[in-house]
């Protein structure tokens, strides 16, 4: 039977699910395990399926054709509503649209006292193109290549890949893009890649390991970017980089990608910027020596919470050990922005903490200038930035970074203690 209209309740899902239930217009979807960080969250919000996670097996346990009542918004779930239950939930609704609309994004964004703050877009799908266009975005902090080679049953030719990114290009109309090489592990498995099955995929052969480990398949993506990129402001960025070891033989495939090229005299981007996402303690320590050799940095707020906290993002029995604003946290997005600064590299933060407005000030305090979001939530994070005065923000970071605590820091961000963690 069809799914549309349906809502599926399941104890796990792949993207390649998701995009068969966007294809046969489910109305949304209850997850029994994961997290809100997890990659097919991600994918959700830019299909724009209604998710909610629910650490509730019971729910599997529904029987075909109950009345389902699910709140995206509240993270909430009715199982058999009652009347009162739905007409509030109707009222609710009518009310939100009604005084809820999406208020219009400027083309830039400042502080409430004039310093420029850029607003990037988080690009999972080509389809969110639109949505970037239509929020005004100054271009692409991060497009999760990885998202294609995932919903197909085989690796993706270059050919296909450069078809793929150059409608990411041409779309952005001259706007800076940047790529994140192939992304895959943890909670991003390829049917197709029969790797050995591993105990800890989230620390095991993932990200850049695996591109390094599978030079054709790293060099026929990076051949396509580069080609893509052609005539635009590109950026290449490599992710989970555990040392300068770890850049230095990324740095030399794309080397050869590029020497391939030329030799071919296949027309391409000679020159573009070259970062990496910073979400590994390593980085972190590691930061000053990796500014020297890259032009940017893009703090992955969801893998650093995950691996200096020692909190698996995938796992709801410690999801309220996952804590973005934790002193350890702060600091290191501190030791990363301020390397960064010291050698001319660009900075930015590409992970959930960006687009949460109770975060904003604290990332502006800590000298960060630039954030990248999914596009539909740039509406409220522009607001959080157009509110926030940096002398304000400046100290609240000077407090937050000298808190020992979490509550601490809790208190000084306004967090009501059932707010201290994140839902």
């Amino acid at each position: 039977t069809g799914l549309a209209g349906t809502i599926v309740i399941a104890r796990e899902l792949f993207p390649s699910d998701l995009l068969q239930m966007s294809s046969e217009d489910v109305a949304g979807a209850v997850l029994v395990a994961g997290g809100v960080t997890g990659h097919v969250s991600i994918l959700a919000r830019s299909l724009q399926i209604p998710m909610v996670i629910a650490n509730r097996y019971e729910l599997l346990a529904v029987p075909d054709g109950t009345e389902v009542l699910l709140d995206a918004q509240a993270g909430t779930v009715f199982i058999a509503p009652s009347p009162e239950v739905l007409t509030q939930f109707k009222r609710r609704h009518a009310e939100q649209r009604r005084v809820g609309a999406t208020p219009a994004v400027r083309p830039q964004t400042h502080t409430a006292d004039g310093t420029r703050v850029r607003l990037l877009a988080n690009i999972n799908l080509l389809g969110d193109l639109q949505a970037a266009h239509a929020f005004r975005c100054e271009g692409v902090g991060l497009y999760r290549t990885e998202f294609p080679f995932i919903i197909r049953r085989d690796f993706p030719s270059e050919q296909e890949q450069y078809q793929a990114y150059r409608r990411l290009v041409t779309g952005m109309r001259g706007k800076p893009v940047t790529f994140r090489t192939l992304d895959i592990g943890g909670d991003k498995v390829l049917s197709y890649y029969h790797n050995a099955e591993e105990k800890n995929p989230g620390m095991g052969m993932r990200s850049i390991r695996f591109s390094l480990r599978n030079q054709p398949v790293f060099l026929q993506q990076l051949r396509a970017m580069l080609r893509a990129g052609l005539g635009a402001d590109l950026g290449i960025m490599f992710p989970m980089i555990a040392s300068t070891d770890d850049l230095r033989q990324a740095r030399a495939a794309l080397d050869e990608a590029q020497r391939q090229l030329d030799r071919e005299g296949v027309p391409h981007n000679a020159r573009p910027r070259v970062g990496i996402m910073v979400e590994l303690p390593s980085a972190v320590y590691l930061a000053e020596s990796l500014a020297a050799e890259v032009d940017f940095f893009s703090i992955g707020t969801n893998d650093l919470i995950q691996f200096m906290l020692g909190v698996d993002r995938t796992n709801e029995n410690v999801a309220d050990f996952y804590i973005p604003h934790h002193p350890a946290i702060l600091r290191a997005i501190r030791l990363v922005v301020d390397a960064a600064n010291r050698h001319g590299a660009e900075v930015s933060v590409c992970g959930d903490m960006a687009h949460m407005p109770e975060y904003v000030p604290l990332l502006l305090g800590l000298g960060v200038r630039t954030l990248s979001v999914d596009p539909g939530y740039m509406p409220r994070v522009q607001q959080a930035v157009e509110q926030t005065h940096l002398d304000a923000a400046g100290d609240l970071a000077t407090a937050a970074l000298a808190a020992g605590t979490v509550e601490d820091v809790a208190r000084l961000l306004g967090l009501a203690p059932s707010a201290e963690q994140p839902s």
